[in-house]
């Protein structure tokens, strides 16, 4: 208790501190011994060492670590281009596309030479909501949300189905290890309120009790074993009057609508410790001039209102809504406004993008201590990425009971 008291005397202490006398000849290198080790989990045991290892990081290091970026195709043959993609960034996100085909032999392999290649832990991600948005569907089937969630609704023996629910969390979790995925963007904590969501199965329900609870319990299984999730799309897609893949989605509900319905299970999911929450492309009524990622205002209500201390992510900047902006720009706002990660960065726009945030830092558009306050919740939620994969990861690819109700 004594520590924990120190420590967070110290942290602010430290990210309120003149950057330019840290001291940046040293950096954190991470054993490249397993994927699956949990030795990097110990190098970062404490909260002392998060904030020396942010003072001994480059700049450019530390904005690399909040970028997630989209592996190159070449990079699966070409192993130097494979490392220096991994040199700059934080994260590494999967799709479908470039999976398909892949053995679980192959994604296990890029998986760790991509962690034993990178000077710091990685994040690896990928989109496994279950049903049509599953980027492994080729070799793992798992149910779609909705029919989750209607089977819930349905149950007369719910204790009964949430065992077996959380029964399939845990096969999906002990896959993920085998492919060294320690990510994964789910669940959808929007409400089912018509459009393209719900035509996907995308969404538990249109009920906030039953999302929060299926959601709850989803986060919960999947963090136990060692896999972090991401809820979305704060602060809530289901009542926007359009699907954000589709143009600028607006949020016409009022703001005690919004409060007392769609953030039911967003404060669930941070109840459960959620690692992460994204933020959609929505124009909400917390502020009617800027698209929730790049409004101050909006995430004010995530960090302020519901109290949330975990990583706050960006959608897409490959979004149709947003693709022809300028993605540099993009990133410098986003981080303005409090974003941790940047989503999806293709491999041929890191260096002007990170050029365009050191500038930012540079020129004190941005200042560097909110660069450090991202990067100290980015390397806490790193020292728990590599735990031990469960037991029984072997069974858990044998074909999920409930998989042909997607």
């Amino acid at each position: 208790m004594i520590r924990k008291k120190i420590v967070c005397a110290l942290l602010p202490l430290f990210l309120c501190s003149n950057a330019s006398f840290l001291d940046k000849t040293e950096t954190y290198n991470h054993p490249v011994s397993s994927v699956f080790s949990s030795s990097k989990a110990e190098a970062v045991d404490e909260i002392v060492d998060e904030i020396s290892k942010i003072k001994k990081m480059t700049l450019e290091e530390k904005i690399g670590q909040m970028f997630m970026a989209h592996l190159p195709a070449k990079a699966w043959n070409d192993d130097a281009v494979l490392r220096n993609f991994v040199s700059d960034i934080g994260g590494v996100m999967y799709f479908g596309d470039e999976l398909k085909g892949k053995t679980k032999e192959e994604i296990a392999s890029m998986s760790k030479k991509m962690q034993n290649y990178s000077k710091y832990p990685l994040f690896i991600s990928a989109d496994i909501e279950g049903g049509a948005v599953n980027r492994i569907r080729h070799l793992y089937k798992l149910p779609s949300a909705k029919s989750y969630g209607k089977k819930y609704d349905d149950a007369k023996d719910k204790k009964a189905f949430l065992q077996d629910f959380r029964a399939d969390a845990s096969k999906l979790a002990a896959v993920l290890h085998e492919l060294g995925i320690n990510m994964n963007f789910a669940p959808v904590l929007d409400l089912e309120c018509g459009g393209t969501f719900e035509d996907y199965g995308r969404c538990y329900s249109k009920e906030p009790e039953i999302v929060a609870k299926l959601a709850g319990e989803w986060i919960e299984q999947l963090q136990q074993e060692g896999i972090l999730t991401i809820g979305k799309h704060f602060p809530g897609h289901g009542n926007a009057d359009k699907d954000s893949h589709d143009g600028i989605a607006c949020i016409t509900k009022s703001i005690d609508y919004i409060n007392s319905h769609d953030l039911v299970p967003f404060r669930k999911a941070i109840e459960k410790n959620i690692s992460g929450i994204m933020i959609g492309y929505l124009k909400t009524p917390y502020d009617t001039d800027n698209l929730a990622p790049f409004s101050k205002k909006t995430i004010d209500v995530l960090r302020k209102q519901l109290g949330y201390e975990g990583l706050i992510v960006s959608d897409d900047l490959y979004m149709p809504c947003v693709r022809e902006r300028n993605h540099a720009e993009m990133a410098t706002e986003a981080i303005k406004a409090g974003i941790d990660i940047i989503l999806e960065i293709k491999a041929n726009k890191i260096s002007s993008i990170k050029d365009r945030i050191k500038k930012a830092v540079e020129n004190k558009e941005i200042d560097e201590k909110r660069i450090d306050e991202s990067v100290y919740r980015i390397l806490k939620a790193k020292k728990q990425i590599d735990k031990p994969k469960p037991a029984g990861a072997e069974r858990a690819w044998k074909p999920n009971a409930q998989a042909k109700d997607l």
